[in-house]
């Protein structure tokens, strides 16, 4: 049987109300509601339970570092990529780590200021809206509502936490955007194709297919292939589609072969890119977790495709076989060539039909 410590239940008593005045003084103090993002009522007691318990075993007071803290999900920069910006970060990420070495009394008031300089150090590179909330959380709004030094005691514990998640965050984005800019170095010019290039280009093979007579640049050029996920997964769309129609056997033929050239050249190493050709690589562009896909396919496959102009400050070039994909590139700026497609889907019927498809 489980005997319950009663001081202990005297303490998280006191922690929920002290969190929960935190939020009502930001209230009458701001003129707004709680913030919505507050930590539930469970999970300030099941983290506070956790101090105390750690209190109550003779640990110091300060929460001790967690084998899994909360890692935040960052947007992508709005800005390029580089030495500069994977430098703030990880200044960001530092700090964060600094303040968790700070006095526990001072810990609240350090982290409110950490949450605005980081704002301030990060805004240019990043969309105001999203680095906003991501940085400014409900830990956040419940310390800056602490009114006294007892209650900034009170959330302390949390405080500590959400840095180590934030510092973790911040190492890992500054890991990421340096990989960017050693994998994105020594290109000159980035080709995004779309699916129809894979389902109805001039070669069913990665090796086989002229990247740069496609995107009509020198051959000289070195190359970057950059593969969506979109188009990954209308691959995998066509490798069963049954319609009826003759271009059947074609498509799932097509899109089986390429799908498993994909998965030799990337199911041990997703992120690294794979040496096509001397001046040729091809890489997958894997979504962030936090991103949310545009209703319509070819205004994603365009997205994707600003995105990388936008981290790599290099130019892009979308290769399409669809016209309609083609103009709406071309009229936000991006350079697109339409790949012709027609030839080559009845020179691949009878290869499609040898091959079983």
């Amino acid at each position: 049987m489980v005997v319950q410590d009663p001081r202990r239940e005297t303490v998280l008593t006191r922690t929920d109300r002290a969190v929960t005045a935190s939020c009502d003084a930001l209230q009458r103090d701001h003129g707004a509601r709680r913030p919505h993002r507050v930590l539930s009522h469970a999970s300030r007691r099941d983290r506070f339970r956790a101090l105390d318990l750690r209190r109550h075993q003779g640990l110091s007071g300060r929460s001790p570092r967690r084998s899994a803290p909360l890692v935040r999900a960052f947007p992508d920069p709005t800005a390029k990529v580089d030495k500069d910006l994977v430098e703030r970060v990880t200044a960001a990420a530092r700090a964060a780590d600094n303040i968790r070495s700070a006095p526990y009394s001072a810990v609240a008031q350090s982290y409110l200021t950490w949450v605005l300089e980081t704002e301030r150090a990060l805004s240019s590179s990043f969309p105001h809206a999203e680095l906003t909330a991501a940085l400014r959380t409900g830990v956040y709004w419940a310390a800056l509502g602490a009114t006294g030094a007892d209650q900034r005691a009170q959330v302390s514990a949390t405080v500590f936490d959400e840095l180590e998640g934030m510092a973790r965050t911040l190492h890992e984005l500054a890991d990421s955007l340096s990989g960017t800019i050693a994998r994105w170095g020594s290109v000159m010019r980035f080709i995004v194709p779309d699916t129809d290039v894979f389902l109805h280009g001039p070669s069913p093979k990665l090796e086989e297919l002229n990247w740069h007579q496609l995107a009509r640049v020198p051959p000289v050029m070195r190359l970057s292939v950059v593969v969506p996920m979109l188009v990954i997964d209308q691959l995998d769309r066509h490798k069963d589609r049954r319609s009826g129609k003759p271009t059947d056997n074609t498509s799932r033929w097509r899109a089986r072969t390429f799908l498993k050239q994909f998965r030799s050249l990337f199911e041990a190493a997703p992120m690294a890119p794979a040496q096509l050709h001397r001046a040729v690589q091809i890489e997958l562009l894997v979504d962030d977790l936090s991103h949310v896909r545009l209703d319509d396919e070819d205004s994603e496959l365009i997205d994707r495709c600003l995105k990388v102009a936008r981290l790599s400050g290099r130019p892009v070039t979308f290769l399409t076989g669809d016209t309609g994909a083609m103009l709406r590139a071309r009229a936000v700026e991006l350079d697109a060539v339409l790949v012709d497609t027609k030839d080559h889907d009845e020179a691949t019927i009878d290869a499609a039909s040898t091959h079983g498809a």
